[in-house]
């Protein structure tokens, strides 16, 4: 082969690959193969939620065991030939672009991994000999391909941000709920051990009690019979109220900041924020 040949080979080839990386990111407005590639995922990441959701129920999972199967393995195909290709064009983004470090760097990214998880339980059986409840369990886990849509939106994210904002307010808040846990769960135990010590038979036990009376949740299988441990259970119960809606609260102001934050831009006059309501 002459080398004149092997560079139109080789041009061809650097041209595919950077025509399939534009593809396989998320879609320009103007590029019409790329947002049909973007559809396309998209529809195959619902569809296969919900089918995963509805395989659960017996009924369906045996009359429709047919449009199951081949919907999963068409989606098989897809996600795999879709993985592979990340993994091959990733080298043209900057911080990437060494072959072999940069590849395997990405394949240790969120997303890369939420790829990996999408299509590893279609395979894993086939390469090892697992349990048969082991493969159910794997099976699963195609609700994580739900995961897959944060390629299209920042919403992850956005949330992440807002924790890290307000990060030391939030770590206070859950300090303070895990000292609340711990002290009422000790009290109640010494309020209703000589009462019930089949049921608060140790603080460790009590804090079962605590974490259902603080969230509001009630189980109703543990709670106290004696007239203080009841006092003392109301007092914890109203605690808890504040005590869960301080983080949410907190959370929420951090949330906007971040949304607003998002929202500015830079006068390109004076390089002064200018608030763009969305």
């Amino acid at each position: 082969m002459s080398l004149e040949k092997e560079e139109k080979i080789m041009k061809l080839i650097a041209n595919f690959k950077k025509r399939t990386y534009e593809i396989l990111e998320v879609a320009d407005l103007e590029d019409t193969t790329s947002r049909i590639c973007d559809l396309v995922l998209l529809t195959l990441i619902v569809v296969n939620v919900l089918f995963s959701i509805l395989e659960t129920v017996e009924e369906l999972s045996l009359t429709y065991y047919q449009v199951f199967s081949f919907v999963e393995q068409i989606s098989m195909i897809v996600f795999s030939l879709e993985y592979v290709l990340r993994i091959w064009t990733i080298t043209l983004r900057s911080e990437f672009k060494k072959p072999f470090i940069g590849r395997l760097k990405y394949s240790f990214t969120f997303l890369s991994i939420v790829d990996l998880v999408a299509i590893a339980p279609y395979y894993l059986p086939m390469i090892i000999d697992v349990d048969l409840r082991f493969v159910r369990v794997l099976r699963l886990t195609r609700v994580f391909r739900l995961l897959k849509l944060e390629r299209y939106t920042n919403s992850l994210e956005i949330i992440g941000e807002a924790i890290r904002v307000k990060k030391s307010e939030i770590s206070i808040t859950f300090f303070l709920l895990s000292l609340t846990i711990l002290i009422s769960a000790s009290i109640l135990y010494v309020l209703e051990v000589s009462v019930q010590p089949e049921k608060f038979t140790s603080i460790p036990y009590s804090i079962w009690w605590s974490v259902s009376a603080i969230t509001s949740v009630g189980y109703g299988d543990v709670y106290p019979i004696t007239p203080l441990g009841r006092l003392f259970g109301c007092i914890t119960a109203l605690c808890g109220v504040g005590l869960i809606a301080l983080p949410v609260a907190i959370f929420t102001s951090g949330f906007n900041e971040v949304l607003q934050k998002n929202t500015k831009i830079k006068c390109p006059h004076c390089n002064n924020e200018i608030n763009v309501e969305k």
